[in-house]
């Protein structure tokens, strides 16, 4: 595993993550990138877990600011967040969890992933001195297109936290380029659009629209959405510098037989370090990405199968569009709330 030791005082932006994809980079390798909601599936177990996907070879941790209405996600993490705001967890716990975990050992870089009416209720100028001083080091800030508050992402960069702009398949050349100029480390590629827990196999396009985006940038690319199997991770490591993986890590914490937070750090470790296995064959043969014949076998990595895996992106983002995000209909594969109350989509 990575060690990425920060250092506190002046920062230049993102030099933890910079960092990161030039030792992956140097060692052939796919940086993996691990995303935890906050506060699910308790408060208590957030910093355990934080530790455990470090411990299971995380090179990134993403951590989840629960949303009452994550629109960009799908059931699992629509789900874990619910769950997290019904225990009332704010943005102010997201950070101290993160001031905790590097209090107790935690050193790979951390990226805020959420929505912006969280953060503008917790006060953006708050935000980013706050979660400099705890120890973030990006944020991915699903439906703030850069151009929508460029004084807040120059805030950001200037705190030394980089901002990680979303790209999608639907995401023009000129487009890409100027996201890639935004970018303060690297960029979130979107593997397809819609409900990707409809479709069996890997986008047949993803190789091509990978290739599409490095012509148009060189930034290093993080490909997520709908990777759950070292498998999935071996086969997107061969097209990017980065994998992201949500939903799986979310579901086995969901899933598992552990009761306290200790046991769910060694879980979640054991479950990550099978996952990061497969980005260490980054320079092996290259997978196939053929769209499926009905009736016919397909050899391609399955990427998109599952409930848990199912993502709707948001016409709101600006990035892309989807018919299916007005009217969704209600989505298997949610886990039962653990005690009743309400939880506030906007509490700093």
């Amino acid at each position: 595993m990575l060690s990425h030791f920060r250092q506190r005082g002046a920062r230049s932006v993102s030099t933890a993550l910079r960092k990161v994809f030039a030792e992956v980079g140097e060692s052939k390798k796919a940086a993996f990138v691990a995303y935890m909601t906050a506060g699910f599936p308790e408060k208590a177990d957030t910093v355990d877990l934080l530790l455990g996907l470090q411990e299971g070879g995380a090179d990134i941790i993403e951590v989840g600011v629960p949303f009452s209405d994550p629109q960009a996600d799908g059931a699992t993490i629509q789900a874990s967040n619910m769950a997290s705001l019904v225990h009332n967890t704010s943005v102010k716990d997201c950070l101290q969890f993160v001031r905790e975990a590097r209090a107790g050992g935690l050193t790979v870089p951390v990226v805020l992933m959420g929505y912006f009416n969280p953060f503008i209720a917790y006060g953006k100028d708050a935000l980013v001195a706050d979660a400099a001083e705890a120890g973030v080091d990006g944020m991915i800030i699903v439906d703030l297109p850069p151009e929508e508050d460029d004084e807040f992402i120059a805030k950001c960069h200037g705190a030394g936290i980089a901002f990680v702009p979303l790209v999608t398949p639907t995401s023009s050349d000129e487009r890409i380029k100027s996201l890639g100029d935004s970018a303060g480390s690297f960029l979130y590629v979107v593997s397809d659009t819609g409900i990707t827990g409809t479709r069996t196999d890997m986008n047949a396009d993803l190789g091509a629209f990978v290739e599409r985006i490095k012509a148009q940038t060189n930034k290093p690319l993080a490909v997520g959405f709908g990777v759950s199997t070292a498998e999935h991770v071996a086969a997107v490591s061969k097209l990017s510098d980065g994998v992201v993986v949500g939903s799986a890590i979310v579901n086995s914490v969901a899933e598992s037989n552990a009761t306290t937070p200790a046991e769910r750090r060694a879980s979640v470790a054991e479950f990550v370090a099978t996952l990061k296995a497969g980005t260490s064959d980054k320079e092996g043969p290259a997978a196939e990405c053929s769209a499926s014949t009905p009736g016919a076998a397909s050899t391609a990595p399955r990427i998109f199968s599952g409930e848990a895996n199912r993502v709707i992106v948001s016409p709101l983002c600006s990035y892309t569009s989807s018919n299916e995000s007005n009217g969704r209909e209600k989505l298997p594969g949610m886990f039962p709330l653990r005690s009743p109350g309400r939880g506030s989509a906007t509490s700093p």
